[in-house]
C-alpha cells in the first residue's frame, strides 16, 4: 500500500492537471508487480498515460476512455452487429460492461497471465489494441450471449468469460491473426474516428470545439507537501508543457 501510494502522488505531482483519477490505482498496483522497484514503477506508469493512450485519456471525467468507449460502441454496431442488437433489446449499453476494460486497460479483469500478453502488445502497439481485446473478449462470448435471454445473463456472461479468458493465444490470434474478424478494423481511420467521437462529446457537454487534442484544462493540483509525506523523492518528478521527460531509457 505504501508503495502503490508512492507512485500515485508522485505522478499527481508530475502532472496536476491528471491527478488521481479512476483505473489509475489498478494499473500501478499491477506494474508494482511486475518491475518490483517503485521507480520504475513511477515512470512505466507515466509512459503508459504520456506516450501510449490517446490526449485526455485519465484527465478530467475521463474524456479520453470515453472516446474509446464510443469507438467501441460503433465498431461493435459494425463488426459484431448480432450481438450488438441483443444487447441493445436488453438494454445493455456498452459502459455498463466495458467501461472497467477501458479505465483499467484489463486490470483487474482479465486473468493475469493474459493480461500480461494483452499490455505487451499494447506497449508495443498503443491503444487501437484495447479496442482490439475488447471486440474481441465480445467475439469469443458471442455464441453464449446470442443464448441469453435477459439482461442479468447477458451482464455475468461477459463477466464469466472475461474472467475466464487463460487462453491467451486465441484472445491474441482473434486480435491479431490473419483472418480475424478484425480485418475491417484495420483499414480504418482509427485517429479520424477518436478526433469526431470527441467532437461528439463536447457537443453533448455544451462545449463543442474544433476536435483538437488541445483545449481540456483541469484545475485539480496536488501538494508538494503531500508527495514529501508520501516519502516520494524520484528525479524530475515535476513536469512543464515544454520540457516532458519520461525517466531512464528503456522504462518501458
Amino acid at each position: 500500500q505504501g508503495r502503490l501510494r508512492q507512485v500515485l502522488v508522485a505522478y499527481a505531482q508530475r502532472s496536476p492537471s491528471v491527478g488521481y483519477v479512476q483505473g489509475m490505482g489498478l494499473l500501478a498496483a499491477l506494474l508494482l508487480v511486475v518491475v518490483e522497484d517503485t521507480e520504475t514503477a513511477f515512470w512505466c506508469l507515466a509512459a503508459v498515460i504520456e506516450r501510449r493512450l490517446p490526449p485526455h485519456y485519465f484527465d478530467r471525467e475521463l474524456l479520453g476512455s470515453r472516446v474509446e468507449m464510443g469507438l467501441f460502441e460503433r465498431l461493435l454496431d459494425a463488426l459484431l452487429p448480432q450481438v450488438a442488437a441483443k444487447l441493445q433489446a436488453y438494454g445493455v449499453p456498452a459502459e455498463l460492461f466495458a467501461t472497467r476494460w477501458f479505465v483499467g486497460l484489463f486490470a483487474g479483469t482479465l486473468p493475469t497471465e493474459t493480461l500480461l500478453r494483452v499490455w505487451d502488445a499494447f506497449v508495443v502497439e498503443g491503444a487501437r489494441v484495447l479496442l482490439r481485446v475488447a471486440l474481441s473478449l465480445v467475439k469469443i462470448s458471442e455464441p453464449r450471449l446470442l443464448g441469453c435471454s435477459d439482461q442479468h445473463q447477458l451482464l455475468c456472461t461477459l463477466q464469466e468469460e472475461q474472467a475466464s479468458c487463460l487462453d491467451a493465444e486465441r484472445l491474441l490470434l482473434l486480435c491479431f491473426g490473419k483472418r480475424t474478424f478484425l480485418r475491417a478494423f484495420a483499414t480504418c481511420d482509427v485517429h479520424a474516428l477518436r478526433q469526431e467521437q470527441l467532437r461528439r462529446l463536447r457537443r453533448e457537454a455544451g462545449n463543442a470545439s474544433d476536435g483538437t487534442d488541445a483545449g481540456l484544462e483541469d484545475e485539480r493540483t496536488s501538494s508538494e507537501e503531500e508527495a514529501v509525506d508520501a516519502g516520494t523523492d524520484f528525479e524530475m518528478v515535476s513536469r512543464d508543457d515544454t520540457h516532458t521527460p519520461i525517466g531512464p531509457p528503456g522504462a518501458l
